[in-house]
């Protein structure tokens, strides 16, 4: 099940969740890609049919798969990795934290933050999203 997984009951969670699905595709003569949309994790691992179809770590979201891809039945499997921050925090520093405090880098300072506290848990979101396959002509780029 995809989603937030802070929503879903997993605040504290930190390692890899893996989410799967079986797709009917056509290779044919089109290049095929997964596009992720609404992603907020450290890495996404992808595998196609068990094979490793390679990681996607930044914008845009998406990893050209056709080469993994046969006609017809396709596992697409993606690795959901995220950070120790949910872990390890900090747990209660306001949303206006100094850039790069949220997602980036987290130090000895951002434990003393007293400006930015609150007492309510403030979790950084991990989700996958939206995933779909998108599809154009071979000797095109997206």
């Amino acid at each position: 099940k995809g989603g937030d997984l802070v929503k879903q009951g997993y605040p504290f969670y930190a390692g890899a969740i893996a989410l799967s699905q079986d797709v009917n595709l056509k290779a044919g003569n089109k290049r095929l890609y997964l596009d992720v949309t609404g992603y907020e994790g450290s890495v996404l691992d992808v595998r196609v049919n068990g094979a490793s179809a390679g990681v996607i770590a930044w914008k845009p979201y998406r990893l050209d798969i056709s080469r993994f891809v046969r006609d017809g039945s396709n596992r697409i499997e993606v690795l959901l990795v995220n950070s120790c921050r949910n872990l390890l925090g900090p747990h209660h520093l306001t949303r206006s934290t100094r850039k790069g405090a949220r997602y980036g880098w987290i130090g000895p300072m951002q434990f003393k933050d007293r400006d930015n506290w609150t007492d309510k848990y403030m979790f950084v979101s991990q989700s996958l999203g939206n995933v779909r396959i998108l599809a154009c002509n071979k000797n095109a780029e997206l």
